[in-house]
């Protein structure tokens, strides 16, 4: 039987949170490409969402940091398991 155990300090719940993470407004603004737009990510973090287009960016730099946010932040859901009725 495999158990998957999850830091509990790893999962990230707010953008707020995941900026921190990643080293703040400015930091972030620098890695998705907005250069010193630094006010744009602050606002993500007033907003408590994250713009979609960041995604890859911001899971992949949270993962090699050990840490994982929820898609809600980013305001996607996962698939479904169920399969659509024909």
């Amino acid at each position: 039987m495999l158990y998957i155990v999850r830091d509990m300090d790893s999962e990230l719940t707010t953008a707020t949170q995941v900026i921190k993470a990643l080293g703040g407004p400015a930091k972030v603004a620098k890695l998705v490409g907005r250069g010193r737009r630094s006010q744009h990510v602050w606002n993500w973090g007033e907003t408590g969402k994250l713009p979609s287009n960041t995604f890859l960016v911001l899971s992949q730099a949270l993962e090699r940091i050990g840490k994982t946010a929820p898609l809600e932040l980013w305001d996607m859901t996962a698939p479904s398991d169920e399969k659509a009725s024909s």
